[in-house]
């Protein structure tokens, strides 16, 4: 594949082309003659390409191997120079027109000399062909309403998932329609489609299932699956991938996770779950299998490209919420390539791509993003956990645990001997967990650990009768000359069943009580305050006024969100960039101040934070129309339990 246009071409032969459709050929030949000449010029003075980035970012980051390296965004063809422009207005009194470019592609397959593109901002399958510089629409007719996914034929006919007429349509090589898929318009919704042995699969979005239709005849041969949470079902099934076993990955966004079903549709396994962390989603997009069978899955909750290996475990996160070279906004679709589209990238020494992945990028900079991969999993010492966070895998930290290296994190190390912990346990462990360098601990320490609910094991040791992070965390199992993280249970966890999450639980708690006790239900039957809820997040339940005012310190275990998201994953944000943990400028704090909603909707050291727009207190702790009391009433915010209205909510800290 080529780069999508040349400085010298970009300058002057669309101008060129444009000048012949107005003027005889011997009149645009003299004219281009001079016009290559002024071009020849501004391309020697240096034409900035902003269709693709020449920057790079690897991942995981240095001083780790690199994996992945981000090479570009394809974004269409390069905008008129400034030279182009000003001869057009000179000789026509017109700007010439742009090259076709991206403005909202959702889903990227490959061509067998190109790629095809489903933008659902124009409502078209763009066609980019190796070897040419421009986007083009396809020709297709009937052209699809509302295009969403694409694959090829064994034969090379097109096949069309289009979401607008409920159809997936068949074209030929001529853009003719060769034949139509379809169901009832009101069960059926297609939003990706995988081609397989005479069959094509279908994900219907609107009855949450798939849809199976012979490929030559249009016959629907059966659906599978149906509307729930467990195995086999789903919930708004989106991208499909078909891997080298013949196993069918398919997206179930709702559920956040991807299911793997064999060529019959039985369940075999899932990959991923929800959450914020590597190998866990928000909002699912799309999935594909590279020949190794690595499984990539894009999620446009966390901004992320998850990769997992053939056994679904987590490798790594690339791409990130940001401005930078490898940053993503709103990932969708994506694909596997064997050849970059960018030519003569630039790599880091000793890095050899095994392939490319190509991922649709939907927001801000719409195009497709190139990333190298190299197929080598990452080495032990490496490998992240699937417990540590996205945010730290980003930040460079290398997990301490499974590196013979790195010993001298935790313990004193002189002339090679491994020696005492360098301070007390717990100290140690949350110099990392605590939501800046790992995962932060999901259960408090420091509680009393016998009382009259919980009972922990005898051999479980405990820090002067409470809870530590060593009472569920075995740790003395990475201390080996050469440490593994192990594929399951990497926490190290005393008591752990992948079936029965609750098994470690009810070690300590007794199953036959009511032992979960929720931070956020206050108030017990008589309308008492339940004290061991506020213990949660409050070292001691802080005094409050009676008008439900804020007075003095709150005394959290933690401040801002890292306290909430040792129970809560963070959830996916209408702001590309996020709003958790931003700081809050000097336009919202005078927003603030003029609509008095400081104290409504509260910050953290000056940052955004998660109960800065939730309610943590149960409704009837404080006085409903008080600071600390205020919640929305509308119907569709009792889920989320709101301060303000989500209709209101935006407007207390923007302007419009």
């Amino acid at each position: 594949m080529s780069r999508l246009s040349s400085s010298l071409d970009g300058t002057a032969g669309s101008l060129v082309s444009w000048l012949t459709g107005r003027l005889n050929r011997i009149i645009a030949a003299a004219i281009a003659c001079f016009i290559l000449a002024a071009a020849f010029g501004a391309c020697r003075s240096g034409v900035e390409r902003t269709h693709q980035s020449l920057e790079r970012a690897v991942y995981p980051p240095a001083p780790q191997n690199p994996h992945v390296v981000a090479l570009g965004n394809l974004r269409g063809g390069a905008p008129p120079t400034n030279s182009q422009v000003q001869w057009s207005l000179f000789l026509f009194g017109e700007s010439p027109d742009s090259p076709l470019a991206f403005v909202r592609p959702i889903s990227v397959a490959l061509d067998r000399d190109g790629l095809w593109v489903c933008d659902s901002a124009m409502g078209a399958v763009v066609h980019w062909r190796e070897g040419e510089d421009d986007l083009a629409i396809a020709d297709l007719s009937p052209r699809p309403l509302r295009p969403v996914a694409t694959a090829l034929a064994p034969n090379g006919d097109l096949f069309v998932a289009d979401a607008k007429a409920g159809a997936v349509s068949r074209f030929d090589a001529q853009g003719k329609l060769v034949r139509t898929y379809r169901l009832p318009p009101k069960d059926f919704r297609p939003a990706g489609l995988v081609v397989r042995s005479g069959e094509i699969w279908v994900s219907n979005v609107l009855g949450h299932r798939l849809e199976v239709f012979d490929a030559a005849t249009a016959e629907h041969r059966r659906s599978i699956g149906r509307r729930g949470g467990g195995a086999g079902e789903f919930g708004a099934p989106l991208g499909m991938a078909a891997a080298p076993d013949g196993n069918i990955f398919v997206v179930d966004m709702l559920n956040a996770r991807v299911q793997v079903l064999d060529a019959t549709g039985k369940h075999v396994r899932n990959v991923g779950g929800p959450g914020d962390v590597v190998g866990r989603f928000g909002r699912p997009k799309d999935v594909a299998v590279g020949p190794d069978g690595t499984i990539f899955v894009t999620d446009a909750a966390t901004q992320r490209v998850h990769a997992f290996n053939a056994d679904g475990q987590a490798l790594l996160a690339f791409g990130e919420p940001s401005n930078g070279s490898g940053s993503l906004s709103v990932p969708g679709g994506l694909c596997i390539a064997q050849r970059s589209p960018i030519k003569n990238p630039t790599l880091p020494d000793g890095f050899e791509p095994d392939y490319y992945v190509l991922v649709a990028e939907q927001l801000l900079r719409p195009g497709i993003r190139v990333y190298a991969w190299k197929a080598t999993p990452p080495t032990t010492a490496e490998a992240p956990s699937p417990a540590v966070s996205a945010l730290a895998l980003a930040s460079g930290t290398i997990n301490p645990h499974w590196s013979a290296s790195r010993c001298n994190e935790c313990h004193v190390v002189e002339a090679g001997a491994v020696g005492v912990l360098r301070g007390a346990t717990d100290q140690i462990c949350l110099s990392c967990h605590d939501g800046k360098k790992a995962l932060a601990e999901a259960h408090p320490i420091a509680r009393l650990a016998s009382t009259a609910h919980t009972s922990p094991p005898k051999d479980w040791p405990l820090v002067e009768g409470r809870l530590g992070c060593l009472t569920c965390h075995d740790i003395e199992r990475h201390c080996t000359p050469a440490p593994r993280r192990p594929a399951i249970n990497a926490a190290m966890l005393r008591v752990h069943d992948p079936e029965d999450p609750m098994r470690l639980c009810v070690q300590c708690h007794k199953a036959s009580d009511a032992w979960r006790i929720s931070p956020h239900k206050n108030l017990d039957a008589a309308g008492q305050v339940i004290a061991s809820s506020c213990s949660f997040c409050h070292v001691q339940t802080p005094a409050t006024s009676p008008d439900g005012r804020r007075t003095g310190d709150a005394m959290l275990h933690a401040e801002g969100s890292s306290l909430c998201m040792t129970c809560h994953a963070r959830h996916w944000d209408v702001s590309p960039l996020g709003h958790v943990d931003r700081i809050a400028s000097d336009l919202t704090r005078r927003i603030m101040a003029a609509r008095q909603t400081a104290q409504a909707l509260p910050l953290a050291d000056g940052r955004v934070t998660c109960y800065s727009c939730h309610n943590p207190h149960e409704p009837g702790l404080f006085p409903p129309d008080s600071p600390l009391g205020a919640v929305s009433t509308a119907p569709t915010d009792a889920h989320a339990a709101l301060r303000i209205a989500s209709a209101d909510l935006c407007l207390h800290c923007h302007s419009k």
